[in-house]
């Protein structure tokens, strides 16, 4: 796997659910003692609901300290005036005049439908670099979409 760009926002988030996790499998370690000491193995039991809960819950852990480890937590660029990770930019679609506001964001902390976009989606893509008042292109799988960005700033 090689290494995905991360905000440390989008990191800290990550480093939280794992932490949450880890408190969850305790707790779910529990009942799977308390099954033990029960003796009580029939596949419905809360022992085997409990096996598998953590079955589950390590599997997520695994999974997002593996994402963890393998990511590269940027910084904010302050000083430049153009679109990066982690910036915002305020976007008119120039087909419908609607604006919109999008943050760029790592793979892992994309959430599109509060304006958190990857940095490697279509518009991520188009989006990295450009500059208040430049105009692009977006090549989406059934249209083009043209945008204007007008304004940059840090959340």
């Amino acid at each position: 796997m090689s290494k995905l760009m991360m905000t440390k926002s989008g990191y800290d988030d990550l480093m939280e659910k794992i932490n949450n996790l880890s408190d969850s499998l305790r707790e779910v370690n529990e009942a799977v003692s308390e099954g033990i000491e029960a003796r009580d193995f029939r596949e419905d039991s809360s022992f085997s609901v409990a096996v598998e809960e953590r079955s589950k819950i390590q599997m997520k852990i695994q999974e997002l300290e593996e994402v963890v480890n393998n990511c590269a937590i940027i910084t904010v660029d302050r000083k430049t005036d153009c679109v990066d990770l982690g910036k915002s930019a305020k976007l008119l679609n120039v087909d419908t005049g609607e604006e919109k506001i999008f943050t760029l964001v790592g793979v892992y902390e994309s959430n599109p439908k509060v304006g958190k976009i990857s940095y490697l989606s279509p518009l991520g893509k188009s989006l990295i670099g450009s500059r208040k008042g430049d105009e692009f292109e977006v090549l989406t799988p059934t249209k083009e979409v043209y945008w204007e960005v007008l304004d940059i700033f840090i959340h």
